[in-house]
């Protein structure tokens, strides 16, 4: 597992803010400033669709979120509890 290694070829991952542009860590407030601002900007730039909720009264008490493969058991859960007499609605994230 030894040897030698490219400095070139390191990666460096963790929670560390970087150097803008170097990518070594960096504890200067300028940089700091400069990265928030960095991050603000893609975050800004997200588009968030809108999200269909299954409520079918309109007044459930509890929202069940899910993703992915998830679609199917969350909905067949929901319906379950529903059964039960209890407010559930639920929602599912596309990408």
């Amino acid at each position: 597992m030894g040897g030698a290694r490219h400095p070139r070829l390191e990666h460096r991952i963790g929670g560390l803010e970087k150097a803008d542009g170097r990518g070594g860590i960096s504890y200067d407030p300028d940089n700091h400033d400069r990265m928030v601002r960095l991050r603000a900007a893609k975050i800004d730039g997200i588009t968030v669709p809108d999200i269909e909720v299954d409520d079918p009264d309109g007044d459930a008490e509890l929202l069940v979120l899910g993703w992915g493969s998830t679609y199917g058991p969350i909905g067949a859960g929901a319906r379950r509890v529903r059964a039960l007499g209890r407010k559930v609605a639920q929602a599912h994230l596309r990408t």
